[in-house]
């Protein structure tokens, strides 16, 4: 991971965790995990799982699909 991430924390399910991050605003945060090339499920706040959504809708859209 990023060093801009904060570090992340394994799970059981073998994958891991990212809790807090630099005070970047919730776009910035969205437009950086969508660039890792890593899946990614956002779990909280429900303001960035609705942004994720509507970011990948517009690219989604923007791709021709």
């Amino acid at each position: 991971m990023p060093a801009w991430f904060a570090p992340p924390e394994p799970t059981e399910a073998g994958g891991c965790r990212v809790r807090g991050t630099t005070g970047d605003p919730m776009e910035w945060l969205a437009m950086r995990l969508a660039v890792l090339g890593y899946e990614f499920e956002v779990r909280e706040p429900a303001e960035l799982a609705a942004f994720v959504r509507e970011l990948g809708g517009r690219l989604v859209r923007a791709g021709g699909g």
